[in-house]
């Protein structure tokens, strides 16, 4: 790519970037490894319209806290 240069020496180097590169470099990397594996891992799309809030109903505060805390069961 350039001339030699000599460890004891200091040079600049300037290099011309074809930006369009970084898409043919970005994917053939693997970053996820092994787990990229098709045999090993899917990907699911719920498509189904969720609700932002969920209701449901407890009746034993005790046995769904951590030991010790209280619920406020007025509420």
């Amino acid at each position: 790519m350039v001339d030699h240069l000599p460890e004891q020496e200091e040079g600049l180097l300037y290099a011309d970037v074809d930006l369009t590169d970084i898409v043919h470099a970005k994917s053939a990397l693997d970053p996820s490894g092994h787990y990229c594996r098709p045999d090993a891992t899917r990907l699911l799309h719920n498509t189904q319209p969720r609700q932002p809030v969920s209701t449901f109903e407890v009746t034993d505060w005790k046995a769904h806290s951590p030991s010790g805390v209280e619920q406020d069961q007025s509420a």
